[in-house]
């Protein structure tokens, strides 16, 4: 499983190249520390 733990900032949007608004949320994330590694073999 991946994931990320993030601080919602905000909403805005962007426009996509056939100009169609997308909305999208800001999150703020970090500092984020590595706290294991796995192997496949684990």
């Amino acid at each position: 499983m991946s994931g990320l733990i993030g601080k919602k900032i905000g909403m805005t949007s962007v426009y996509s190249a056939e100009g169609k608004n997308i909305p999208c949320t800001v999150i703020e994330a970090g500092p984020c520390v590595v706290t294991q590694i796995k192997t496949v073999e684990k």
